[in-house]
Order: C-alpha cells, then sequence, then structure tokens
C-alpha cells in the first residue's frame, strides 16, 4: 500500500515497513516539533493511529492540538526527575533545546533563540497516567538531553517495541550515543539500525522484526515523499485554474487585460517549471541501479551520475536517498567557480566536489582530484568517467601532505567520511566509527613538489583531510604563494588537527601571515565573516569555512 513519508531522514517509511502488519498502533513521540512538516508520526495518523506529543514549544503545540485531536499532546518536556526546566526555543526550527551550550552555540551561528520555563515529567509517570496498552514505538529527538529522557524511563515494564533516538550532535555529523545507549541494551533492546541521523533499537521480545531493518528505504517499501506529492499536486491544481475572461469593451481595455493576463501566466508558468524541475530531480535522484559488490549508481540532485559505495552510513546514504551531501557547502562553494578555472579537490571521497566544480569549470578550466583510499579512488575514476569528464579532470591516488612518503590511512567502511592519515599522536578514529576500523598503506605527496612550476596558478580549492589541512598547507605554500585570487573552503575542527604537527594555531597564523580573511557557512549557504580566533571556542565543532585574499559575497 502506497503510504506519503513526511519524515526528515524516512524514519517513518523504516517504521512503517517494521510496523505494517499493526492496525491501528500506538507511539509517543518526544519531541513532536510540527504535525505536518518532518513529522515522523503524521503517517501513521493517517493510518488510524494515535498516541501521545510531547511538545514544549507553544506554536507548535497548538499545531498539534489542532491537527490531532486523537492524540494526547502535552507541551511538556520529558527528564529524568518532576520539575520546571529553562528551556530555548530556537525559534521556527527543530532546534529547540534543553542544552544551554547548544543554544548559545546556534545563537552564535546567527539563530533567534527565546528563553522560557516549562514542566519536565519522567516518561514513566506520563506512560502510567495515559498508556493503557501496547506502545509501539518511542521517538526521541530533543537536541542533547536524550539520556535524561531515557533515565526518566521505565523499560523494565513499559516496553516499546521500537525505540528511535536522535543519536548526533546538532547540525553536525558527530555521534554522542555513547553517553545514553547503555541504558537501553541494559534494558534488552538491541541496536539494529542507523540512517546518519537516528539510532534503532528493538526489544528482545519482538526480535523476530529485525530482519525487516536489513536494507534502507528502497524502491519496495512504496512510498512518495510529501514534497514530491504536493508539487504533483499543486500542478495539476494549476493546470486546472480558467483563465480570467476579456472584456471586450474596447480595444485599449483589452490590450491592457490581455497583457496582465500574459504577465499572471507566466508567473504561473515559471513556478510550475520549479515545481516541474524539483518533482523531476526527486524522480531522478530515486534512481539506483545496484551493481553488486557493495556498489551502486545513482544520481545528484544537479542530474550528474554518481557510483556510491553503499556500506557508508554518512555519505553514501544520503546520496543514495536525496541525491545529495553537504549542499549548503556546495550551494556556497560552487557560484566561486568561473570556466576556465583551476581547481583542486584535496580529499575527493566519492567525487561530489569533483563532479560539481568540473562541470562549473567546463572544457576550458580543470581539476585536480586526490584521493588516496583505493575503494574510493576507483568509484570516482568511473564517475569522472561516466559523466564525460575525462579531459577535465585529472586524477591522482595520491593523500596530501607536507613531504613525500608512505603512511597507513586509517578508515572505516561504513563510516567514509572519517578516514585519516595515521599520526604519530593518534590513530584510531575519533569521532564516530562502527569499530570496524581498517587500514591501507598510501602514498603522500607535497603539492609543492608534485606539481613543481608545472601549474602556474590555482583558483580554488576545497581541502577536506580529517585534521590533515595543516601538514598539505605547509607542503603547497609555494603554491598558495603565487596564486593572488585563491578561494579556498576547507574543514576546519581544532581537534582532528591536533592529531598532527601542522595544528590549528599553526593553520591559522599560516593563513594570517599571506593576508587570508574567513568566513564561515551558515546552514542556507550564505557566508558569515568569521574571526580567526573564534574557530577555536568550540574545539570539537566540524565545520567548513571559507578563506580568501578578496572579499566574497
Amino acid at each position: 500500500m502506497r503510504f506519503i513519508s513526511h519524515a526528515q531522514n524516512y524514519e517513518d517509511v523504516m517504521l512503517v515497513r517494521a510496523l505494517g502488519d499493526v492496525p491501528r498502533g500506538f507511539y509517543i513521540d518526544v519531541g513532536a516539533n510540527d504535525p505536518d512538516l518532518d513529522s515522523v508520526t503524521r503517517a501513521f495518523y493517517e493510518l488510524g493511529w494515535s498516541g501521545i506529543n510531547v511538545e514544549p514549544v507553544p506554536k507548535y503545540h497548538e499545531a498539534l492540538c489542532t491537527a490531532r485531536p486523537r492524540d494526547i499532546n502535552l507541551r511538556i518536556v520529558i527528564g529524568d526527575a518532576d520539575g520546571e526546566r529553562d528551556f530555548h526555543d530556537v525559534v521556527d526550527t527543530g532546534l529547540s533545546t534543553l542544552d544551554a551550550t547548544i543554544a548559545d552555540r546556534h545563537r552564535r551561528a546567527g539563530w533567534q533563540v527565546r528563553p522560557m520555563r516549562v514542566s519536565q515529567r519522567r516518561l514513566r509517570d506520563v506512560w502510567a497516567e495515559h498508556v493503557s496498552g501496547e506502545v509501539h514505538f518511542l521517538k526521541i529527538d530533543v537536541e542533547g538531553a536524550e539520556a535524561d529522557a531515557l533515565r526518566g524511563c521505565d523499560l523494565v515494564t513499559q516496553r516499546p517495541w521500537i525505540i528511535v533516538v536522535e543519536a548526533i550532535e546538532p547540525l553536525t555529523s558527530v555521534s554522542r550515543h555513547d553517553a545514553w545507549e547503555p541504558l537501553l541494551t541494559a534494558a534488552a533492546y538491541e541496536f539494529v539500525y542507523f540512517d546518519g541521523l537516528n539510532r534503532y533499537y528493538l526489544a528482545a521480545e519482538h526480535a523476530d522484526r529485525r530482519e525487516r531493518f536489513l536494507a534502507p528505504p528502497n524502491v519496495f517499501d512504496d512510498f512518495v515523499r510529501a514534497g514530491e506529492y504536493n508539487a504533483v499536486r499543486q500542478l495539476a491544481e494549476t493546470r486546472e485554474r480558467p483563465l480570467p475572461a476579456v472584456d471586450a469593451a474596447d480595444m485599449a481595455t483589452r490590450v491592457a487585460r490581455i497583457e496582465q493576463t500574459l504577465s499572471g501566466i507566466a508567473k504561473e508558468v515559471a513556478s510550475m517549471v520549479q515545481m516541474y524541475r524539483e518533482a523531476v530531480q526527486d524522480v531522478l535522484c530515486s534512481q539506483v541501479a545496484y551493481l553488486g559488490d557493495h556498489r551502486a549508481l545513482t544520481y545528484l540532485r544537479t542530474g550528474h551520475k554518481i557510483f556510491v559505495d553503499t556500506r557508508s552510513i554518512d555519505i553514501g546514504s544520503q546520496l543514495l536517498l536525496g541525491g545529495v551531501w553537504e549542499n549548503h557547502y556546495a550551494t556556497a562553494f560552487c557560484p566561486l567557480l568561473r570556466p576556465g578555472d583551476t581547481v583542486l579537490d584535496i580529499g575527493a571521497n566519492q567525487g561530489v566536489y569533483t563532479v560539481l566544480a568540473g562541470a562549473c569549470v567546463g572544457l576550458t578550466g580543470h581539476v585536480y582530484a586526490f584521493e588516496p583510499s583505493s575503494n574510493f579512488y576507483e568509484l570516482l575514476r568511473a564517475t569522472v568517467h561516466v559523466n564525460g569528464l575525462d579531459a577535465v579532470v585529472t586524477l591522482a591516488k595520491l593523500a596530501v601532505a607536507d613531504a613525500a612518503r608512505d603512511v597507513n590511512l586509517v578508515y572505516d567502511r561504513y563510516w567514509s567520511g572519517a578516514g585519516h592519515l595515521a599520526s604519530t599522536r593518534k590513530d584510531t578514529l575519533e569521532l564516530h566509527h562502527s569499530g570496524q576500523v581498517e587500514s591501507e598503506m598510501v602514498h603522500c605527496v607535497s603539492l609543492d613538489e608534485h606539481f613543481g612550476t608545472r601549474l602556474a596558478k590555482i583558483d580554488a580549492m576545497k581541502m577536506d583531510i580529517e585534521g590533515a589541512e595543516g601538514l598539505a598547507l605547509k607542503g603547497m605554500a609555494k603554491l598558495i604563494d603565487r596564486s593572488p585570487r585563491l578561494k579556498i573552503m576547507m574543514e576546519f575542527c581544532v581537534a582532528m588537527l591536533a592529531r598532527y604537527n601542522c595544528d590549528a594555531r599553526f593553520v591559522v597564523e599560516f593563513f594570517r601571515e599571506r593576508e587570508f580573511i574567513c568566513w564561515t557557512i551558515k546552514p542556507d549557504g550564505v557566508l558569515a565573516p568569521a574571526n580567526w580566533e573564534a574557530l577555536f571556542e568550540d574545539p570539537d565543532l566540524i565545520q567548513n569555512i571559507m578563506i580568501s585574499r578578496q572579499r566574497l559575497r
């Protein structure tokens, strides 16, 4: 039976697959937010289910009361004790939080944060008061307060069949489940699936449903995304609107009204074209050819083809499900590229930026892409060829550092964005991995030695090499010095740069000496002027920054 998926990250698709045989079930949604937009439970409500929605923001609580009359809608927060708490409403977002540190980070990023006092209850008491039968799934999305919420549960006698918990730091890919997962495993809940954002746990008494979590959302789940459904519906409604009648009283009036009508039609056509393009992109991005040996061919939302490692739960899953990766960073970077530019992609991974840059610079420009991983290099080579970019892109199976040498590349096949060069300080994945760390011997080069004087200058560079950016900069100082209009987008994380001798302080001084200025990149891709020293305020924050000697837009 086809259904409309409203959830942000296909959570409702996975849950409908796991619980589709349950008629009129019951859910608890802690951190429900909007009843429609990105809602995990709306699809179930439309299927006849009901449940409890916990939402402290007045705007969203009122909307839930209006849209969900069958549900119990509570304007509280869930924690490990009864009382009152300071709550931080990040206005008009799903980022509101009990955590003052997270709220302050959002405030510094430009979001409006409104403090308020709210009542807090334990979930075990809410359950005892309102639940009389089975709870088929519990979803928890409380922006950093997951451990407190779970400590307020009685998972011995009150046992949801499935528990879904948001498992990463807000607006990052940094895992945080270590703080609360033992509470679930100690209560006989088994981890069965990670979708890049949430972790799914199955009660031991329902282990027969484990196989329903083996594959990500796919064509056999028979769903359509709400955005695609609404676009097609609006397109149909627009086509059925009658044109206004023409007043034939006199010619001048007729001409004026015809011109006005044509102007309106032109706007509607433009709107229809945009909706059509978005619908086509949604359809295109849903086309996936699974090739075996953990490989698939899919499409970016730009229409370019890309080969993907299907084991990758971060980059690979996002490309397969939506055709995008780091969309706000690509939105900031690609408009800076011009036909004829020379671009470096250092840490090309599966090739998203290589393909986008190749399309921007055209046949008069060139892209040099560096990727040391044997697996990703073969995917990258196939992607370049299938997009007809062989004449535009030069590939190098090399790591970039400060000197030529052989070194171990440490990586996790299931978390493809975290591979890095082994260092004398620490040579294991620190931030997130599945526990299946592997390594491969690769060759490093200094770009000043690699290119010599063959490359007169570069116009743009994207660099994401998990903390080795300082080493790479040290090895390309001459190339940068002869590139006066260079724009750089690079990953910056104080903690990751500390793995190597050329740490965050070295990076900042390197650019200061050359009179570079920097910007941070907002969630919508807009550049925000930044202070170099402000980058040290949160050592664990992983972000891309933009760097140039000239003022950018």
